[in-house]
């Protein structure tokens, strides 16, 4: 648009919003007028500035966090390796020996002459076993099993536990223990050794015990029941009942007073169910002992059919008598399973 003069009054800086119309008469001359809004190209520019410092403060927080996640990877990785570490050792390769100087180092390190007094009397022992009289099967009227190491060569061990390896050492294919002084030995170390740890033992139907000595042997213990002179109802299944802890007691006498030799040592013993059983439990068992409306000491365990609050293990308070049978289990005595004809 021009002025009346045709001169331009409007820079490239406005933007203009013209409305033509009749204007007025101004000193005679009639000219047109134009509407003009001032909006400025500034803050065009502007706006385009902001957008230009977000976006550099964007890429450079973009830019920190990953050479943050770097560093924090880093760090990580040599904590790790620190850790985790294990040193592994130089392996250096002897220097080939000619045959004459393999021959010398052999001979010296098995020299019968190297090897103690004690252990060349063992082996010789060990080499005279009369072997073939080892069958695959024992036959027991000629006590003509599998023989005890013990009976051999002496590799017993010393102490106070000494009397229960040379029973497990002595245990054979047809009986389980036949020296009498050993059998004793074992019967008091078992009435009498301290209690290092005590375990409910998983199995059965009836509630036991595995406890742990502090010389590293264990036995299995099953509490009283009932009293001695309890009598079972006649009406019940003799599976119906709770077992007998002197049953386990009679069974060993009476199976050594026939000669067969052949149940496991079995003792009754008094522990007491806070000093003994419960101070020395494990988590799972631990967790059983309650104290009864009357004041005594009682513990549930786990089993198949008699482990529940109503049949709980009781105390007097919190003394409690029961069977304690040895814990035959290892590798010098391997055995086989059989299924008992009167299991339930």
């Amino acid at each position: 648009l021009t002025s009346l003069h045709g001169k331009r009054h409007l820079s490239s800086t406005t933007i203009v919003v013209t409305n033509l119309r009749l204007g007025s008469t101004h000193a005679g001359v009639r000219y047109n007028t134009c509407t003009v809004l001032p909006v400025r190209l500034q803050s065009v520019g502007l706006f385009e500035n902001q957008q230009m410092r977000f976006r550099i403060r964007y890429f450079t927080l973009l830019l920190v966090n990953i050479v943050g996640l770097f560093i924090l990877i880093y760090l990580v990785n040599r904590k790790c390796i620190r850790l985790f570490k294990v040193d592994i050792p130089q392996v250096l390769l002897p220097r080939p020996q000619s045959g004459n100087d393999l021959n010398n180092s052999l001979k010296r390190k098995f020299s019968w002459d190297t090897v103690s007094i004690e252990v060349q009397e063992q082996l010789r022992r060990l080499s005279a076993i009369d072997w073939h009289r080892v069958k695959p099967t024992a036959d027991c009227n000629h006590r003509f099993g599998y023989p005890p190491t013990s009976d051999e060569i002496n590799l017993m061990e010393t102490g106070p536990g000494a009397a229960w390896q040379r029973f497990l050492s002595s245990i054979n294919s047809c009986e389980v223990y036949k020296s009498e002084e050993t059998l004793q030995d074992v019967l008091q170390l078992m009435s009498k050794e301290p209690v290092l740890e005590t375990a409910i033992m998983k199995g059965g139907t009836q509630v036991k015990l595995l406890i742990t000595f502090k010389n590293g042997r264990q036995a299995v213990f099953k509490p009283m029941r009932f009293d001695r002179n309890h009598e079972a109802d006649p009406n019940h299944f003799y599976f119906s009942d709770f077992e007998r802890h002197n049953a386990e007691i009679a069974a060993f006498h009476l199976d050594k007073i026939l000669g067969y030799n052949r149940a496991i040592p079995t003792v009754g013993r008094v522990f007491n169910m806070t000093s003994e059983l419960k101070e020395f439990a494990d988590q799972q068992l631990y967790s059983t002992f309650f104290i009864s409306p009357v004041g005594n000491v009682c513990f549930v365990g786990v089993c198949k059919y008699y482990c529940m609050t109503g049949m709980a293990i009781c105390g007097n308070p919190d003394m409690i008598e029961g069977s304690l049978q040895m814990f035959i289990d290892t590798p010098y005595t391997p055995f086989d399973r059989i299924i008992s004809p009167y299991r339930r």
